[in-house]
């Protein structure tokens, strides 16, 4: 007699319960995660991904979630204090962005930049493209999964961030060419270092 009160109370329960919930529709399975920003991997981007458990069901990019209002940050600033912001966005390449910037303010301006200054302008761009296309590749390593093609790449772009600092000061980014020529020059510590490198290039 008391099991089967026992039972009766427990179907009971159950029917309240069963009355509090409610079938799942088949949105219910899916959740929505947002994957980003997040760099060097995805680069400045932002995945909005829906999952069903662990299947990837459908993905939104999102581009261009930062680096954005550059130009309006540009209003308030002269040529000069523009040049720091503005090569941000391509940090290891930052000697090429400014060279495009900074030929269309001495275009707009009317500057003519001496000899001297367009040669040592296009020897930094020449080394930050080299900087750039070994980070480039270094990351290329890790997408694949090999360690060796990051670390070869990496040990590489050294050298020549090493050159870059030589001449400019600063390893990274460099505020090197502005409107009118070159900030700063140190090409004595350049050609040594340049000897030297060359040498550990060669010999690898």
């Amino acid at each position: 007699m008391a099991k089967n009160v026992e039972h009766g109370i427990e179907d009971d329960l159950n029917k309240e319960l069963a009355l509090q919930i409610v079938k799942e529709s088949e949105d219910d399975r899916l959740m929505r995660l947002s994957v980003g920003p997040q760099h060097p991997g995805s680069g400045h981007f932002r995945f909005t991904v829906t999952v069903d458990g662990d299947y990837i069901v459908h993905c939104d990019p999102d581009p261009g979630y930062v680096h954005r209002g550059e130009e309006k940050m540009c209003e308030y600033r002269n040529f000069i204090q523009n040049i720091p912001h503005l090569e941000r966005p391509v940090i290891h390449d930052s000697s090429n962005i400014i060279y495009s910037y900074s030929l269309a303010v001495e275009q707009l301006v009317g500057i003519e930049v001496p000899r001297r200054g367009q040669f040592i302008r296009a020897l930094a761009s020449e080394l930050d493209r080299q900087i750039y296309t070994l980070y480039w590749l270094a990351i290329y390593g890790i997408f694949l999964g090999h360690s060796t093609m990051f670390m070869w790449p990496t040990g590489d772009r050294e050298l020549f961030i090493d050159l870059m600092d030589a001449l400019t000061g600063a390893r990274v980014t460099h505020a090197f060419n502005i409107p009118g020529g070159v900030r700063t020059i140190f090409l004595m510590a350049l050609r040594i270092n340049a000897s030297e490198i060359l040498h550990i290039l060669k010999r690898d």
